[in-house]
């Protein structure tokens, strides 16, 4: 929760950063521009990575498996959930104008997941044991 209200008060300021830096040809380059293109960046090598891996199966797999420190896995999913929650945090941006009631709502959004984490986990565990397509799996867990 405080790593969202931070990202919402830093895309606050994000927001702001529309003084060119610099130009392109007729396209005028912005802090906000370089940062959402990197995170867009990040999310299109991040998501290839892992179809290109589920795609490639036991075969492409090397006997060798490195292991990643604890570290690097808590960073990588810090970044995950920072890049995913950008599109909601944007959203609320651009909708209200007072950052207090930003961050009331992403209280309330934290409060709300938390009640209802249990049942969604419990029925997402029905599905997956009766064994049904991924399909059905995935409009259950939606």
């Amino acid at each position: 929760m405080i790593m969202r209200i931070l990202l919402l008060l830093s895309i606050t300021w994000v927001t702001r950063l529309t003084r060119p830096l610099f130009v392109i040809s007729t396209f005028e380059v912005t802090g906000r521009a370089i940062i959402l293109v990197t995170g867009g960046l990040f999310l299109l090598v991040k998501s290839t990575h892992e179809i290109h891996d589920h795609i490639e199966g036991e075969h492409g797999h090397r006997d060798v498996r490195a292991v990643a420190s604890l570290f690097a896995v808590l960073v990588q999913i810090t970044l995950l959930d920072i890049v995913f929650s950008l599109d909601s945090v944007i959203t609320a941006v651009g909708m209200v104008d007072q950052v207090a009631i930003m961050i009331i709502a992403v209280i309330l959004a934290v409060i709300v997941t938390m009640i209802f984490a249990g049942p969604v986990a419990a029925s997402s565990n029905v599905i997956q044991r009766s064994r049904c397509s991924p399909s059905v799996f995935s409009f259950s867990s939606a």
